[in-house]
């Protein structure tokens, strides 16, 4: 007698690929947590040049590892067929940023690296190599990773990119805004009197903030917005 066949669709598939999604999620809440402990470091004068360098190189990476593993997640929830390769170079980037972090402090005589240390960078390494190969070596990931025009995003994955194209559209707004402020101020010979033109270019940079912002949230709404049919 015949079996018959399954009746679960490819979104009951997701499986084993929710490790690396809760790995982004754990990367991102340890790069939030080191932000808020290295923020308050950067106002101890005391600290060698070397420590400092290293500390806001460091808080620049965890910036983008924050907001690109957010796009990154959105697209693991959305079954995306970018999300693999997507995958690989945000971990790629993680990595390498360890690397190259535990390299500058070898070679420099200001830090001392514990073993405890070593066995972090060693595990986190592992466990992301891991992830990489689970997705890469599952027979399930063309089944499970593949585009959907038609249903869109799951509502958390575009949430996601909402935020995220906030997030990005304010810090892009901003140094945009800043730069138009500058350059109006030198156009029509503002005067710097007790810093009139600086101020002038960051209110200019502040109101870029806003247009960014919102240019950003709703370009995203629209971009992962389901698609409608295409009419015959």
């Amino acid at each position: 007698m015949a079996t018959a066949p399954s009746t679960h669709s490819k979104d009951s598939k997701l499986g084993q690929f929710w490790l690396p999604l809760a790995w982004i999620g754990l990367v991102m809440v340890l790069s939030v947590r080191f932000v808020w402990q290295a923020w308050p470091a950067l106002n101890d004068y005391r600290l060698p040049e070397a420590a400092t360098f290293l500390i806001e190189a460091e808080m620049v990476a965890a910036a983008i590892t924050i907001l690109a593993g957010l796009f990154v997640l959105a697209l693991g929830l959305a079954r995306s067929r970018l999300f693999p390769w997507a995958f690989v170079l945000w971990q790629g980037f993680d990595i390498l940023v360890m690397a190259a972090s535990t390299v500058y402090t070898l070679t420099q005589p200001d830090f001392v690296m514990t073993s405890l240390s070593y066995l972090i960078l060693a595990v986190r390494t592992l466990v992301g190599a891991g992830c990489i190969v689970l997705i890469f070596k599952s027979s399930d990931r063309e089944a499970v990773f593949v585009a959907r025009p038609k249903q869109g995003m799951p509502v958390f994955a575009r949430i996601i990119c909402c935020l995220l194209g906030i997030v990005v559209g304010g810090f892009v707004g901003f140094w945009v805004g800043l730069g138009a402020g500058i350059g109006i101020s030198e156009a029509t010979d503002m005067s710097c009197f007790e810093g009139a033109c600086g101020y002038f270019a960051f209110f200019i940079g502040l109101a870029g903030i806003n247009l960014g912002a919102i240019a950003g949230g709703i370009g995203v709404v629209f971009w992962t917005r389901p698609k409608a049919e295409s009419r015959r």
